[in-house]
């Protein structure tokens, strides 16, 4: 398993045994890579069955906002 941990200003991108969340994203690399390229939104993932969600919907719904930043700032 390979968690992201989002920890105030803070990212670690940990691989093993799952720790205690607010909030779990369960999909598959391709679909991970996906939403973090801004191919796919988290609502069209969530509706067709790519991610699966346990937890705080908030905290969810700002990754998206995070990944979507990141994509509108990054330079090619």
């Amino acid at each position: 398993m390979i968690q992201l941990l989002l920890r105030g200003k803070d990212s670690y991108v940990v691989e093993g045994e799952a720790i205690e969340a607010d909030c779990i994203l369960f999909m598959k690399e391709e679909h991970f890579l996906q939403l973090a390229t801004g191919k796919l939104t988290g609502t069209k993932a969530l509706f067709t069955g790519k991610l699966k969600m346990e937890g705080n919907v908030k905290l969810a719904l700002k990754l998206e906002r995070i990944l979507s930043a990141y994509n509108q700032n990054k330079t090619v």
